[in-house]
């Protein structure tokens, strides 16, 4: 988490939900996208839908927290384990 260059964000369980998620996709630059489906890897390169996935990735980052709020979930999950994780 003390990267500059990475950003965890998690959504909560109990967070208000703006949108419902989708399929894993991952935005790279304005010109492509990937979508991972059940059955098959999309590479999308229009504009118009990687746009989609932008505005559905910032409803997702709504929902979302960062720094000592994330930190904090990740920790009481661990503590959550049966088994202690060193």
């Amino acid at each position: 988490m003390s990267l500059q260059r990475v950003s965890l964000a998690i959504i909560p369980a109990a967070a208000e939900r703006h949108t419902t998620p989708t399929a894993g996709f991952w935005i790279f630059d304005e010109e492509t996208a990937q979508v991972e489906t059940v059955s098959a890897e999309l590479t999308i390169t229009q504009y118009r839908e990687i746009a989609l996935y932008a505005r559905k990735f910032a409803l997702l980052a709504r929902s979302a927290v960062t720094g000592s709020a994330a930190r904090a979930l990740i920790t009481q999950a661990m503590a959550s384990l049966p088994v202690p994780v060193t």
